[in-house]
């Protein structure tokens, strides 16, 4: 697993190849400022917002959400493509 987002490959028109599935802290905005607070959640590049079927709640443990993650790359694929 990766630690978050990155490009891997850029084609014409602005599309890059992403990470599809990243674990990573849940982003709060507290006093004017954004902070990232527990639990772990499993973000789907492919569709902009938490993967389908994860814990609502997220996960206690980074180990618990990369086991998450790691299973959705296997069924669906390891890479996005996505437009900016």
């Amino acid at each position: 697993m990766d630690i978050g987002p990155k490009c891997y490959e850029l084609w014409p028109g602005g599309a890059v190849r992403v990470i599809r599935f990243y674990v990573g802290l849940t982003m709060r905005r507290s006093y004017g400022r954004y902070r990232f607070d527990e639990p772990y959640r499993v973000y789907d590049m492919d569709t902009g917002k938490y993967a389908a079927r994860t814990n609502k709640d997220g996960y206690a443990t980074k180990k618990e959400a990369v086991r998450v993650a790691r299973e959705y790359r296997d069924k669906y694929g390891a890479y996005a493509k996505v437009p900016f």
